[in-house]
């Protein structure tokens, strides 16, 4: 999978295409200084010049997100690899000049490919680098000197490479890990408040485009304090948890169940009027046998925002508690 269209990771086409805008624009301003400041008599100063030039076109192209598709990246980053191939090629040393560094150069592209693409596409940019290396070097180094020239240089970005792709593996699957704990309650492994807003927004949207009802369930456990204060905090997490389950059980597979925050819990009901809500609600009482107090609320009756939703659930709710006889806190 490439990165730059894995939404679960962060990165978008955007971030992908400001990046290699960055690196071709920082390549023909390098380009174009060592002509501007003294340089060997050997270096081919039209072909630099050149090079220059696209360097700062291809570096224009990625500046517009919207242009850089699948091809477009992968194309972009052969002009990398055959861009500093031209710069070595370039330098002077084919002409009796001494060598530069310029083959360094092969490690931002490494670097930009083990990034942002999966394992198959660095390993095929890779090895364009090593074919363009291999003809490069051949053309401008010594044959005494070519071969460890390529052994030492293929093998810092092939190695490089490596490092860099598993790294960014890692930051892949700690980034995911990470935003599945911002959204899930640790005690109970239920969704939390974020995550029941980020479904509600979902299932909304989907009605508005197709019909249909959506109903809310807020569950608050009657006389929780006393648990707490009796039996101590582990009873009333060991409670939470058996409250969690029971109402995931007897949810329905769309249903999103979710905590919270203390000992109240909502479930979020697609295609689901109140009345159908209610009959949940009874069958999670019956299922937990203790006192447990439910409001419902439904899309379209009782308000369209998440807020209007929740503010009658929780009249209701309270309404609910004080016939059982629950104490109520205004």
């Amino acid at each position: 999978m490439e990165r730059l269209v894995d939404d679960s990771a962060g990165t978008t086409r955007a971030q992908v295409a400001r990046a290699g805008a960055a690196l071709f624009a920082a390549a023909g301003l390098i380009t174009g200084l060592g002509l501007a400041l003294p340089h060997q008599p050997e270096a081919d100063e039209a072909g630099l010049r050149a090079l220059t030039v696209m360097c700062l076109l291809v570096a224009a192209v990625f500046w517009f997100p919207r242009r850089l598709s699948t091809p477009v990246l992968h194309a972009g980053c052969l002009a990398g690899t055959l861009f500093v191939s031209f710069s070595i090629y370039f330098n002077g040393e084919r002409l009796g000049g001494s060598a530069g560094n310029d083959e360094m150069y092969y490690l931002w592209v490494a670097l930009f490919v083990s990034y942002y693409l999966g394992r198959a596409a660095v390993g095929a940019h890779v090895a364009a680098i090593a074919a363009a290396y291999a003809v490069t070097v051949a053309e401008v180094a010594p044959p005494e000197v070519a071969f460890s020239r390529y052994v030492s240089t293929i093998g810092l970005v092939v190695s490089t490479s490596v490092v860099v792709r598993l790294l960014s593996e890692r930051v892949d699957r700690l980034l995911v890990e990470l935003r599945a704990a911002a959204r899930t309650d640790p005690l109970t492994a239920l969704p939390n408040r974020r995550a029941f807003e980020e479904a509600y927004e979902r299932e909304t949207a989907r009605v508005d485009r197709a019909g249909g009802q959506v109903s809310l369930l807020l569950a608050d456990l009657d006389r929780f304090k006393q648990v707490n204060d009796t039996l101590g905090h582990g009873a009333g997490d060991a409670l939470l948890v058996r409250v969690g389950e029971t109402l995931r059980e007897s949810a329905r597979t769309g249903d999103t169940v979710a905590r919270f925050g203390g000992d109240e819990f909502a479930v979020l009901m697609p295609e689901t009027t109140a009345d159908q809500a209610e009959r949940l609600g009874a069958r999670a009482r019956v299922a937990l046998d203790l006192g447990v107090s439910f409001g419902v609320s439904e899309r379209g009756i009782d308000g369209h925002s998440l807020d209007e939703l929740l503010r009658a659930a929780d009249s209701r709710l309270y309404s609910d508690k004080s016939r059982q006889g629950e104490p109520v806190l205004q």
